[in-house]
């Protein structure tokens, strides 16, 4: 039983179809029926997946599961093999304003396309510095709040130290190969979900997106310390 705590833009899309590919020849087809399905739960050789959907992953019945909710909102079976992939803060954030302009690009194209984070897509409207000033600070700071309700680097660092594996984006390759090699499941890297937009930032949104992440830039260090990432 593997859990992924999916922080958005840190590479957990690729996770999941490393996962997928195990029962499904193509994972992105599998991904797409997954969303569709009521609960989000689909059985595929005799493994069960869900994703998203918080409510059929607390029956505890799945072998790979992933969702975006905050850790301290549910409780996983203990049994779960639990897994995350941590990014730098600054770049993580950029990836996330273009990932936003994306999903508003495809919905301009095709408006019935609908998306996990249709909620955010207002965000999208924003300027730079006004999306920094007024979009949620649990959405900015993503992984500080994945592992803390309040925010606190403390909580969220201990919180982080109890997970089976921490991934990193800079080095998803040898990270899922480690993965592979701790789970002894055939797993191999693969990479979806790259942002198509390609913004520049100006240095005013750089200078004010380091004093606003920096709640988050604590969390890394504490974690480094700890030689855990």
């Amino acid at each position: 039983m593997f859990y992924l705590y999916h922080i958005r833009k840190t590479g957990g899309r690729s996770i999941i179809h490393s996962f997928l590919a195990l029962v499904a020849s193509d994972p992105e087809v599998f991904y797409e029926r997954l969303a569709k399905q009521p609960g989000n739960r689909l059985k595929k050789d005799g493994k069960i997946i869900v994703g998203w959907d918080v409510s059929t992953l607390k029956r505890g019945d799945f072998f790979f599961a992933f969702s975006h909710a905050p850790a301290h909102s549910f409780t996983l079976p203990r049994q779960a093999y639990t897994i995350t992939c941590l990014r730098n803060p600054l770049a993580r954030l950029m990836s996330y304003y273009n990932y936003l302009i994306d999903i508003k690009q495809a919905v301009a194209i095709n408006p019935r396309h609908v998306h996990a984070n249709m909620a955010d897509l207002s965000w999208a409207h924003y300027d730079q510095m006004r999306f920094l000033r007024e979009a949620p600070r649990r959405h900015l700071l993503n992984q500080l709040f994945m592992f803390s309700k309040q925010m606190k680097p403390k909580e969220a660092a201990a919180s982080i130290s109890k997970i089976g594996i921490i991934l990193h984006t800079d080095r998803m390759g040898e990270d899922m190969n480690r993965l592979a090699r701790l789970t002894k499941l055939p797993l191999k890297p693969l990479h979806f979900g790259a942002t198509r937009t390609k913004r520049e930032f100006s240095d005013e949104f750089l200078a004010e997106a380091e004093r606003t992440l920096e709640p988050e830039i604590n969390l890394m260090k504490r974690l480094r310390d700890r030689g855990l990432i």
